[in-house]
């Protein structure tokens, strides 16, 4: 593989501070070399605060001086929205040599109480609307460590950093080795807790120096981040990576289509971290444009622009083909990086198609979490791309099985998980392997291709296995869906009394329309006539055997990844 991608092409003070594993090295070298362009900015009360380079070192270095007074340096919690205090917290946290551990800003107060009773933090540093949660949650965990309120422009409450003097001249940040633990970071729990994962200083750096090129940005590129930065592909990626490169972050805390249309439009935003789930809006959005403009012609005009835009030569000829999605979209949008799960190479190709250029990678918190990735030039459709700049992935098959278990090995894999040594050992073999649960297999050109997860596979009487991941694929396609969960349902077998079998199941939620104005009898002729016009080209086998129409929203993780597992228990207690 050409690995030129990765490679720094010049040697600048950032490319030199990426060297040093040390965040105050960079903070430093980005002041230096981007100076006054914008870094962070949020939108508050409907107005967009920003605030520069050069000024993140001076803020970043306030907030690790008052840890280091107060004696506080030891590991600190984040509970907050994302906002631009929240990348000065995470500086000011590494400048004093202390470990951060970012908590969603969506926890409810019981969760909260489980994460600071599980990593005993020394200090709660938390956005102003969240005090109340907070408070609660401190009750709850029986735990009286201070509150920092990261609001810059409070300047009366003296908990509050905006009060926190600049840091004198004679300060000196810590640096914490590259193998110490930075983060503490919890997994999206698609089943059971979530678990505590040591994220270290060399896992952030090698993010940061893998995907500096691969982003294709510059200064004055501007990123749009919804995703939270609890979830580490947005802080590796979206935070660390963004800002070694120069981008003006844009925080957005919404994912309403219209305020997200409306941002790209207004911030002149140009790159964009996203989850499949949050593409597939913005697909089917546009589908249903062309369908209420157009009538019965809107999918047909719609289908022969992608044509077109297919045998285009250039990127910007598809750009050009496509002017009037792109001016409704976000004009100045060129590119989408993907993770979080499993995209459906259709909605890649949809988004190509248009002139933005889309790249998916995979990976795990464990993996910090970018382990393979795509790249310009060389994108194999429907793979998760090649591993990442000095790491290796395997396949732990059957013999005679291409598919098997994605192992990984290199410098994106955490430390292992916090205060559990068993569950480390088990998740890491003595030869330094990553068993990530996933289920793959790599392509001789050594591309990646993800089938499924391990603990999801349908394994059916005689010996069949399905992957759910395949059906759910299938069924994606359909608009009249708007959430689905494809797994296993075991019933009584029907000549064998006493014994179980497997079945494939199909939860669907229908689209909000459709359930306001049909009663369920109809929506679930509806839904079982969808789901076999779609699965006519699967095996027999693999087709859903019962189809549950769901009115409810299904239980999903912060970033839209339906919980399975979960989904499977409530299966089967409502049919047992």
């Amino acid at each position: 593989m050409d690995r030129s991608i990765f490679s720094i092409k010049k040697e600048s003070p950032v490319a030199d501070s990426l060297k040093s594993f040390s965040f105050s090295n960079l903070l430093q070298a980005a002041a230096v070399e981007y100076g006054r362009f914008p870094a962070f900015s949020d939108r508050s009360g409907g107005l967009w605060r920003s605030l520069d380079f050069r000024n993140c070192a001076r803020r970043s270095n306030a907030i690790a001086y008052w840890l280091e007074q107060k004696r506080l340096n030891t590991r600190c919690m984040i509970f907050a929205e994302s906002r631009l205090e929240w990348p000065l917290a995470f500086f000011g946290i590494m400048n004093a040599g202390a470990v951060a551990i970012p908590v969603d800003a969506k926890s409810t107060a019981q969760e909260l109480a489980t994460f600071i009773r599980h990593t005993q933090p020394a200090v709660l540093m938390l956005s102003p609307k969240l005090q109340g949660v907070a408070e609660q949650a401190a009750e709850l965990a029986q735990w009286q460590g201070p509150l920092v309120l990261l609001d810059l422009d409070n300047q009366r409450d003296s908990r509050a950093i905006g009060t926190f003097e600049t840091a004198p001249a004679s300060f000196r940040p810590h640096s914490l080795s590259a193998n110490s633990t930075a983060v503490i970071a919890f997994t999206s729990a698609t089943s059971g807790q979530p678990k505590a994962v040591e994220t270290s200083v060399r896992n952030l750096f090698h993010q940061m120096q893998s995907l500096r090129d691969l982003f294709g940005v510059k200064p004055g590129d501007a990123l749009l981040s919804i995703l939270p930065l609890s979830h580490l592909l947005e802080l590796s990626c979206g935070f660390l990576a963004a800002f070694a490169s120069g981008a003006h972050i844009n925080y957005l805390n919404s994912i309403l289509p219209n305020e997200i249309k409306d941002a790209l439009k207004q911030r002149g935003i140009t790159h964009m971290i996203v989850v499949p789930l949050l593409m597939d809006m913005i697909r089917k959005g546009i589908e249903r444009n062309f369908t209420t403009k157009l009538g019965t012609r809107g999918a047909t005009v719609l289908q022969g622009m992608q044509l077109a835009s297919s045998l285009a030569p250039t990127n910007p000829m598809r750009r050009f083909l496509n002017r009037f999605i792109l001016s409704e979209l976000g004009p100045k949008l060129n590119t989408l990086i993907v993770g979080g799960a499993t995209l459906d190479p259709s909605t890649l190709t949809f988004f190509n198609n248009l002139g933005i250029s889309s790249w998916q990678g995979y990976g795990l918190t464990e993996t910090s979490p970018v382990a393979a990735v795509n790249s310009p030039g060389q994108i194999k459709r429907g793979s998760v791309g090649r591993a990442m700049p000095g790491c290796s992935i395997r396949i732990e098959a059957a013999p005679g099985e291409k598919i098997g278990e994605i192992l990984i090995k290199g410098p994106c894999i955490m430390n292992g998980y916090f205060n559990d040594r068993a569950y480390t050992r088990e998740a890491i073999d003595q030869q330094d392997w990553f068993h990530t649960g996933d289920l793959g297999y790599v392509c001789d050109d050594g591309y990646l291709f993800i089938t499924g997860r391990k603990k999801n596979l349908i394994v059916l009487d005689g010996g069949k296995k399905v992957y759910p991941e395949e059906v759910e694929k299938a069924l994606s396609a359909s608009l009249l869906f708007q959430e689905l969960c494809v797994t296993g349902l075991k019933v009584p077998h029907p000549s064998m009394p006493g014994k179980l079998t497997e079945q494939v199941s199909a939860v669907i939620v229908p689209q909000a329309q459709l359930r306001e104005s049909k009663n369920l009898a109809d929506l679930q002729t509806l839904c079982e006539q969808e789901v076999q016009r779609l699965c006519r080209e699967l095996s027999s086998y693999k087709r859903p055997v019962q189809v549950i129409v769901q009115l409810e929203e299904l239980p999903k993780t912060r970033t839209g990844k339906v919980k399975a597992p979960l989904v499977q228990q409530q299966l089967s207690a409502s049919h047992s």
